[in-house]
């Protein structure tokens, strides 16, 4: 599987720290928040509600929202508790997928 593969290959890399995460995306990792920057690298038809609230105040979240035909990525920045949004470049990522079982790899 790849999400194991990427664990082995991180470590054999010397990266021991790193953890390889396999789960539903639009959920985050609430546990190990807030913030500073997230990146999402699959599109959403929205920003998702867990995401954001996982971001901390000076906070970065960059992220793929549309349609499968067009997306284009939105730069959200928390200040004095809200997201401020500005647009940025047209793009297509694949589809970010919601129900997907966790899985903690190591």
């Amino acid at each position: 599987m790849l999400a194991r593969e990427s664990g082995r290959v991180l470590k054999s890399l010397g990266y021991e720290s790193a953890h390889v995460v396999l789960g539903d995306g639009t959920l985050g990792l609430p546990e190990h928040g807030p913030y500073d920057a997230i990146i999402v690298s699959a599109a959403g038809t929205e920003v998702p509600a867990p995401l954001l609230a996982q971001l901390g105040e000076g906070g970065r979240m960059i992220i793929p929202v549309g349609s499968q035909e067009s997306q284009q990525l939105r730069l959200i920045e928390k200040k004095d508790g809200e997201a401020r949004i500005s647009l940025r470049e047209l793009c297509r990522f694949v589809p970010l997928l919601s129900g997907v079982s966790d899985e903690h790899l190591q």
